[in-house]
């Protein structure tokens, strides 16, 4: 089985290895574009790597904070989608990642 900690420690060994955290509270429109496609590439690899956690959980509590940490990142990708909106960023933009 693997538990909570095993996972929040792959979460963070993929954010420290691509560079990125989470936005800070402050308005992202300052964030040159390039930063807000990485966000939003970084994103999206934490969304997919939750995904595949969800085959390896079977407990009650590690299902809920799986679909708790789901949850956060689907928030947070959709005011990156909101504000690459507001940039005039394209879907091929973000694909490319620049």
């Amino acid at each position: 089985m693997v538990r909570l900690e095993q996972l929040c420690k792959t979460v963070e060994k993929n954010q420290s290895r691509t560079g990125t955290a989470l936005l800070p509270k402050t308005e992202t429109s300052s964030q040159p574009r390039s930063v807000l496609l990485q966000e939003i590439a970084a994103v999206r690899r934490r969304l997919k790597c939750l995904e595949r956690s969800f085959d390896f959980v079977w407990e009650d509590d590690l299902i809920d904070a799986c679909i708790y940490q789901q949850n956060a990142l689907a928030a947070q990708y959709r005011h990156l989608m909101a504000e690459a909106r507001k940039q005039g960023v394209t879907a091929l933009a973000c694909e490319r990642g620049g």
